[in-house]
């Protein structure tokens, strides 16, 4: 499966911009950089149209799985950074404490 060009509907990209107006709204510069890792081929092309979805003041980085490692440790401490992505967290992707609650929370529908 994955994600594919025909996921991002007309729909889906008018509640992800009100989405992350809300945020902003709320919870101005509570994100500040993104990064996506190891995108597929399109996205690169594909990205001045979506990138509107994303509060002006984010930066995204769109990084290659050669790139990665070293791109995010300079913006995050490596014992932060899951093993899948070369770094020493305990904490495999979506295993964090934190992610587990915040995952349950959006779950219950709060």
């Amino acid at each position: 499966s994955g994600a594919s060009l025909s996921s991002l509907s007309g729909d889906v990209v008018k509640y992800m911009k009100a989405a992350g107006d809300i945020n902003s709204a709320h919870y101005p510069l509570s994100m500040k950089r993104a990064f996506v890792v190891n995108s597929p081929f399109w996205l690169a092309g594909a990205w001045s149209g979506i990138k509107v979805i994303l509060p002006e003041s984010v930066h995204v980085d769109l990084l290659s799985s050669s790139e990665y490692g070293a791109k995010l440790r300079e913006f995050i401490d490596d014992d932060q950074i899951p093993p899948e992505y070369g770094g020493s967290s305990p904490y495999s992707l979506g295993s964090h404490p934190f992610e587990r609650d915040l995952a349950r929370i959006v779950e219950r529908g709060l």
